[in-house]
C-alpha cells in the first residue's frame, strides 16, 4: 500500500506541473515549471508571433553534509560511499512561432554541465561530527538540443483564459511534461 502511495504521489508530482502564460496585446510572457527527471523553469516572450525563451534545469540529487571535494579523492574510503548520482545543470535557449495564439512550436540548444555526486558517511566521524559528507568528480560541459511543443485550450474566449500542456524532448531530458493556465 505504501508503494502504491508513493508511486501515485510521484505521478501527480509529474503531472502537476505548472505553467502561467500571460498575453499583454500582442506580447506574451510564459513561464513554465517542469518536474520529470529533475526540476526546471524557463520564461519567454512572444511578440507578433516569434517566441524566445530561456530555461534552466537540474536533475540529480542535493548532497548533504560538508563538501570533501578538495580533500578526498573518489577512490579513497571506498567503505563510506553510501550513494552515487549523476547531476546534471542546463542553461537552454527556446526559439518558435506561435500559431493562431494557441500552438507554440520551438527549438532548444543549451548548454550545462554534469558531475558524479558521492554521498558518503563516515562511521568514525572523524571528518564530522554527524558522519555526513559528499564529494564530487567527473565534471564535464554537456551540450543539449531538442523539440518542443505547447498547446492552449480556451477555457472561456470571454475571460481570455486557457488551459496550457506541453510536451519537450531533447538529448539530455528525454521526455518533460507541462501542465497550468493562461491568461490574456
Amino acid at each position: 500500500m505504501i508503494k502504491i502511495k508513493k508511486y501515485v504521489g510521484l505521478v501527480l508530482f509529474i503531472i502537476g506541473v505548472h505553467s502561467i502564460t500571460i498575453k499583454a496585446q500582442f506580447s506574451v510572457i510564459d513561464v513554465h515549471l517542469t518536474g520529470l527527471n529533475g526540476i526546471g523553469i524557463d520564461a519567454g516572450y512572444s511578440n507578433s508571433g516569434t517566441y524566445i525563451g530561456f530555461g534552466y534545469s537540474f536533475s540529480g540529487v542535493i548532497p548533504y553534509g560538508e563538501n570533501y571535494t578538495e580533500t578526498v579523492s573518489y577512490i579513497t574510503f571506498p567503505e563510506d560511499i553510501r550513494s552515487e548520482h549523476t547531476n546534471r545543470h542546463l542553461l537552454e535557449l527556446k526559439y518558435g512561432e506561435l500559431f493562431e495564439s494557441l500552438t507554440l512550436p520551438y527549438v532548444l540548444v543549451g548548454i550545462g554541465w554534469k558531475n558524479t555526486l558521492q554521498q558518503r558517511f563516515d562511521e568514525l566521524r572523524i571528518l564530522d561530527v554527524d558522519g555526513d559528507y559528499f564529494i564530487t568528480y567527473d565534471d564535464e560541459i554537456i551540450l543539449n538540443i531538442g523539440l518542443g511543443i505547447r498547446q492552449r485550450f480556451p477555457i472561456s474566449q470571454k475571460s481570455g483564459k486557457y488551459f496550457s500542456i506541453g510536451l519537450e524532448s531533447s538529448y539530455q531530458r528525454l521526455f518533460v511534461v507541462s501542465i497550468g493556465w493562461a491568461a490574456g
